[in-house]
C-alpha cells in the first residue's frame, strides 16, 4: 500500500480497512524476521558456546577465565620449532658419533688381528713374514671378539697353533737352523718357488704369485 496516496484523502471505513490491513501485513512480517533474528542468535549461541567447551578442553582449562594463564600459543609454536630443531641436530650427532665409534672398534679389531698374527708368525721364524701373514690370514676367523685359525673339519684352534702347523706343513717357508733369524735367507725354500713360479725374494707380485703356486686354493685377495 502506497502511503502517499492517502494524502487529502478522507479515512472512511473502508480506506481504514486497508490501512489496518497493511500495517496487519508490516507487523507480521516484523514479527517474523525477529523471530527468525531471535532463533539464528539462539543457536548461534549454542554454537559458539559447544566451540569454546571443546576449545578449553582441549587446552586444559575449565573457563575462559584460565587462558589468561596460559603461554602465548605463537610463542609456544617458535619454542617447539626450535626444540625440533635441537632434537635433530641431537639425532644428528648421536648418529655420527656412533659411526665414528664403530669405526674405531673396526680399527682396533683390525688391529689386534694383525698383532696376533703378527705375533705368531715371528715365533715361527719364517723367511719372510709378510708371505707368512698372509697365509695365516687366509684362514683366520672371528668369533666374537675372539679371532681363531681355522684348521679345517670345522675346527678351531689359536693362531699361534695355525702358525705352527703351517711352519709344519711347509717347512720350506721357515729360515734353516744355523742360517740365522728372519729374512737371513731363503734356501732350497725359495729355490722350489723360483723354479714353479714366482719369487719369495720379490717385489709383491712375486711373493703372492709365488703363495699361489704352492697353494692353488688359497684366497689370496
Amino acid at each position: 500500500m502506497d502511503l502517499d496516496s492517502l494524502k487529502g484523502k478522507t479515512l472512511d471505513d473502508a480506506l481504514l480497512g486497508e490501512l489496518k490491513a497493511h500495517v496487519g501485513t508490516i507487523t507480521t512480517t516484523a514479527d517474523a524476521k525477529v523471530r527468525a533474528a531471535n532463533k539464528e542468535s539462539a543457536e548461534g549461541r549454542t554454537t559458539l558456546k559447544a566451540h569454546l567447551a571443546k576449545a578449553l578442553e582441549k587446552l586444559g582449562v575449565d573457563d575462559a577465565a584460565a587462558l589468561d594463564g596460559l603461554p602465548d600459543a605463537r610463542g609456544q609454536a617458535e619454542a617447539l620449532a626450535q626444540f625440533d630443531t635441537k632434537l635433530k641436530r641431537a639425532e644428528r650427532e648421536g648418529a655420527e658419533a656412533k659411526t665414528a665409534l664403530e669405526q674405531m672398534r673396526a680399527q682396533v679389531s683390525a688391529a689386534k688381528r694383525d698383532s696376533l698374527i703378527a705375533s705368531a708368525a715371528s715365533k715361527q721364524g719364517f723367511q719372510d713374514a709378510a708371505i707368512a701373514a698372509t697365509l695365516i690370514s687366509a684362514q683366520v676367523r672371528q668369533e666374537g671378539e675372539d679371532f681363531l685359525f681355522d684348521a679345517g673339519g670345522g675346527k678351531l684352534i689359536s693362531i699361534e697353533e695355525g702358525a705352527a702347523h703351517i711352519a709344519k706343513a711347509s717347512p720350506f717357508l721357515v729360515t734353516p737352523a744355523g742360517q740365522g733369524g728372519q729374512g737371513s735367507g731363503y734356501g732350497s725354500g725359495r729355490q722350489q718357488f723360483q723354479q714353479s713360479k714366482g719369487d719369495l725374494g720379490g717385489n709383491k707380485s712375486e711373493r703372492t704369485a709365488a703363495i699361489a703356486a704352492r697353494f692353488p686354493t688359497l684366497p689370496l685377495s
